[in-house]
């Protein structure tokens, strides 16, 4: 049995390795880095095309601080969190940036263009559709992986007490991990802040503004004994304490930790 297991070990190693350098360094950066720097555009830096790259982030040219980050040589560790990358997965992003970082591409002439030969990629969207297309293509579930989702995870820790909660963004997982029960109608901000799920890490005008104002004057008639800001670290422009007509309500609470990507607030004792 234990034969099997290194004969199917191997198989697999072998298999992935047979793999393009620019495809199997696009899935690593898939699973591990595009949760924060595609869409959301964390500090400023897109990873999820070749010009989008090379163009760099607020902290400056992207290839440099990549490997400095992955490597945990300085203030800036990433992936987040306390689970670094492998040896293995540092040595294929050094292998890749010395080839110039190409990135999937156009087949050669050489190369079949078939659709059946190409793999499914995971859409730029919400989170259930990355899962839906992995569980297609039969990989690994990136969910997983994703730093949101590790943030969450963190963000559930700090809620260490009894009572109910109020999330705020598009974070409706954090209710689950938690267990804590909702507070309110409303188990995400976008009916509270009026601007939809699919652009509220980018944007910040509202679609509906009467309406969300409207929503926010019947929430601040409720006492959550917790809120957990999601959004404001990503979109300072939708933090809850940007909301003029929130701010009487939020002196009834203080901040009582946060992490990267979250703000834990928790009733004051009167």
């Amino acid at each position: 049995m234990l034969a099997r297991r290194l004969l199917v070990a191997v198989a697999v190693t072998c298999a992935l390795s047979a793999q393009p350098l620019e495809v199997r360094a696009r899935a690593l950066l898939d699973a591990k880095c595009i949760g924060c720097h595609g869409a959301a555009q964390m500090s400023g830096l897109d990873l999820r095309t070749q010009q989008a790259l090379q163009k760099g982030g607020t902290r400056g040219p992207a290839l440099p601080l990549l490997l400095k980050a992955v490597r945990r040589e300085g203030d800036l560790k990433m992936p987040p969190g306390k689970t670094p990358l492998s040896d293995l997965e540092i040595a294929l992003l050094e292998e890749w940036v010395r080839a110039g970082a190409p990135y999937p591409g156009a087949a050669t002439a050489a190369e079949p263009n078939w659709w059946s030969f190409k793999p499914i990629p995971r859409p730029a969207g919400p989170r259930y559709a990355e899962l839906a297309v992995d569980l297609v293509a039969n990989r690994q579930l990136a969910w997983r992986d994703l730093a949101m989702e590790q943030d969450s995870q963190a963000a559930a820790q700090l809620l260490n007490g009894p009572g109910d909660l109020l999330v705020w963004g598009y974070r409706s997982e954090i209710y689950a991990i938690s267990r804590k029960p909702a507070a309110t109608r409303f188990l995400d901000s976008q009916p509270l802040t009026g601007v939809l799920a699919d652009r509220h890490l980018t944007e910040s005008r509202a679609t509906v503004p009467e309406l969300a104002k409207t929503n926010r004057a019947e929430l601040i008639t409720t006492k959550p004994q917790w809120i957990v800001d999601g959004l404001g670290p990503y979109n300072p422009e939708l933090a809850i304490t940007r909301f003029d007509d929130l701010r009487d309500w939020l002196r009834n609470y203080e901040e009582v930790g946060y992490t990267p990507g979250s703000v834990v607030y928790r009733r004051r004792v009167h």
